[in-house]
């Protein structure tokens, strides 16, 4: 009986060292999923503008669609997007045009968009509230078409 208890106790020992060698292994490997996760965000957002830009268009974008949760923001300045998650940060050079002063986003947050004309400079004015103007009746008949 004596030597099943020391087994057991040896076992569990054995089994906390080798969480202890693993943990900062682990570690590193979330640590470089979210760099990679706020890279992507940075990315994607930069090419949002270019595309707004590029096409003179206007939108309304609510960020919460694009930060994966309430911790992450993203900052913008002349020049760079600054994508956080509370602890760490990933800067990156914007290449759309956009000249405006340093503007917070967070997941709670809603910006327009807009560029005046094609390849202009880009625009953003955070919203209150998201609204939609489309009918409410859409007629699917061959006539309509």
């Amino acid at each position: 009986m004596m030597e099943f208890t020391l087994s057991r106790a040896v076992m569990s020992v054995c089994a906390l060292m080798l969480l202890a060698a693993l943990g900062p292994l682990l570690q590193t490997h979330a640590d470089a999923r979210m760099d990679d996760e706020a890279a992507s965000i940075a990315e994607s957002f930069d090419s949002l503008l270019v595309s707004v830009s590029r096409s003179g268009a206007s939108m309304v974008l609510d960020c919460s669609r694009i930060l994966p949760s309430e911790d992450w923001t993203l900052e913008l300045d002349e020049g760079r997007v600054t994508v956080s998650d509370g602890e760490r940060s990933h800067l990156r050079p914007l290449e759309a045009p956009y000249g405006g002063g340093r503007m917070t986003l967070d997941s709670g947050s809603a910006v327009r968009i807009s560029a005046e004309e094609r390849g202009g400079e880009l625009h953003l004015q955070k919203v209150e509230a998201i609204s939609c103007n489309a009918s409410a009746s859409l007629s699917t008949s061959p006539w309509s078409l």
